[in-house]
């Protein structure tokens, strides 16, 4: 799983992307996928097109595209979610790539209409990591909040002894002695069709519902200078958390109020936009403790989320509207769950 190919596929839509932000309007991409036009069986239905999504959405976010619509029809491989029985199941159920929507959707919500994201360099990853690492950091009131970290090399099911990756991060002296909490987007392997989770909670194929499949919480402390080292196995994707474990805490309305629609919960929606970027240290080999500090714009967002009941529709809609630092407001946003639209 070659994450370069983004950046190389890229490379001139990143120019329309500054053109389209110069005359203050929208980049808007629609029926994106990482197979078209339906899809690829044991590729776009395995656990390792999570890990391709969620990179395609964070990297998205941090050039300034205003919204992503990925392509779903109701017999395509790389739909998130299969709404009627088809492919050997008796029912409709949730493909791996739809944990890289909710991984997403809790990310953004974390930072309660402040969310900013900005991709960050990564050094020293060695040959064989070359391509496949990824890291992001994710900003809320102003203030660094998050660091999402990727490993798409490719480790499959079968193989008994996985590698891993360990980033070595800096989270600054503001972060010193902190506790930071790390979830996990997570299978048995790259090709893993079943046995997704991400930060502990697992989806029903009929209901969508989520429940929780592990309790346990995973806390690392940063030391006297603020930095940590975050060890992600092959395969595998990795949110780390300042202060709390991302999810508790509910997203507020514009009035600084609870919203009992929603929350940052991995099964509800958050809202984005406003503020100023910063920046947040590199990431290194774990066997040379390489990395450095890393300064990078970065792009405020706001998210909208629709999802119907799949068993009726097919359609899925997720939205990012960026706008370029330095800026001052927020967006209102909105969400669409079983057929019944909230606003945030």
């Amino acid at each position: 799983m070659h994450l370069d190919a983004t950046n190389t596929q890229f490379a001139y839509w990143e120019k329309q992307v500054g053109i389209a932000l110069n005359t203050k309007l929208p980049y808007v991409l629609r029926e994106m996928s990482s197979v078209g036009p339906i899809g690829m069986p044991g590729v776009s239905d395995v656990f390792g097109a999570s890990l391709w999504t969620l990179n395609f959405f964070l990297y998205a976010a941090s050039i300034g595209i205003s919204s992503v619509q990925m392509h779903m029809t109701d017999n395509s491989n790389a739909s998130a979610w299969q709404p009627i029985p088809m492919y050997g199941h008796q029912t409709s159920f949730v493909r791996p790539q739809y944990y890289a929507h909710a991984a997403v959707a809790q990310i953004i919500g974390n930072g309660n209409g402040t969310t900013q994201i900005s991709a960050l360099k990564t050094s020293n990853v060695g040959a064989s990591y070359d391509g496949r690492i990824r890291a992001y950091a994710v900003y809320a009131n102003d203030k660094l909040q998050s660091v999402t970290l990727i490993n798409a090399k490719e480790a499959n099911a079968s193989a008994s002894n996985k590698g891993s990756f360990t980033f070595n991060l800096n989270l600054g002296s503001d972060n010193a002695n902190k506790d930071v909490f790390i979830s996990y987007l997570t299978a048995d392997g790259a090709d893993s069709q079943t046995g997704v989770t991400w930060n502990g909670m697992a989806y029903d194929d009929v209901t969508g519902q989520a429940s929780p499949s592990q309790n346990s919480v995973t806390v690392a402390t940063t030391d006297g200078n603020g930095k940590v080292g975050v060890p992600v196995r092959d395969s595998q994707a990795v949110v780390v958390n300042i202060g709390w474990q991302l999810g508790v805490n509910a997203v507020l309305k514009p009035d600084g109020s609870q919203s009992k629609k929603s929350s940052a919960a991995s099964r509800d929606l958050g809202r984005g936009g406003g503020g100023v970027g910063g920046c947040v240290g590199g990431c290194g080999d774990g066997a040379c403790g390489g990395g450095g500090g890393v300064d990078g714009d970065v792009e405020s967002l706001s998210f909208v989320f629709l999802l119907s009941n799949w068993r009726i529709w097919s359609y899925f809609f997720l939205s990012f509207g960026f706008t370029h630092c330095p800026c001052a407001h927020s967006r209102s946003v909105g969400f669409f769950y079983g057929g019944v639209a909230y606003a945030l």
